[in-house]
């Protein structure tokens, strides 16, 4: 299969972010380039599970 560009949607589900990290590099080790895209609350809250910055 040709190697795709994906974008990959991140959104506030802040307790879900580990759980996502095994697929991205999948997809990644699989010649795919993926597109971040982060929800306005991914992007600027800090939670006990990471900060924001």
């Amino acid at each position: 299969m040709k190697a795709l560009r994906i974008g990959f949607a991140v959104t506030g589900s802040h307790c879900t972010y580990a759980a996502i990290v095994e697929p991205m590099k999948e997809l990644c080790a699989k010649g795919n380039t993926l597109i971040p895209i982060l929800s306005s609350a991914a992007a600027t809250t800090s939670t006990r599970f990471g900060e924001a910055e």
